[in-house]
């Protein structure tokens, strides 16, 4: 089963259901009461928070796997998306492109202070390294 739901690999009745359970989640919001980014400490996490919108929501109108928004938050990764969930992502944390860079900016300033980047890093070379070894030692047995 894939972890992402994408439209384009919907049938057309489940896209417009799709669809549908966008803009329920969207109009969620009125204008009047959508907070203001604080471009000087707003993280993605504090911004979907002050919106209200469960990672459940925000995975759903972006279309991307829990894990990448779970890592985009923390810092470990930054954000790439192509243009079109770009856009996705900016409705549905109500923001500017430049608001948005500023939030990745601030989650990885902020992920560098608390060392979540340099752990994950450490993490993932120890566990290429042990891989190797792995393969090493099943390459001479």
């Amino acid at each position: 089963m894939p972890n992402k739901i994408r439209t384009r690999d919907l049938s057309p009745s489940r896209a417009r259901d799709m669809d549908r359970v966008k803009e329920a989640v969207l109009s969620t919001l009125e204008p009047e009461v959508i907070p203001p980014v604080d471009t000087g400490s707003d993280t993605l996490r504090s911004r979907r928070e002050a919106l209200n919108l469960r990672t459940e929501d925000v995975c759903a109108l972006v279309e991307i796997a829990h894990s990448s928004l779970r890592n985009y938050e923390s810092g470990r990764t930054m954000p790439q998306f192509p243009p079109e969930t770009l856009s996705y992502f900016l409705t549905a944390y109500r923001v500017t492109f430049e608001e948005y860079r500023c939030l990745v900016a601030n989650t990885a300033a902020a992920a560098q202070e608390n060392g979540t980047t340099r752990s994950w890093r450490e993490n993932q070379q120890r566990q290429a390294e042990r891989k190797r070894a792995e393969r090493s030692t099943a390459a001479i047995g």
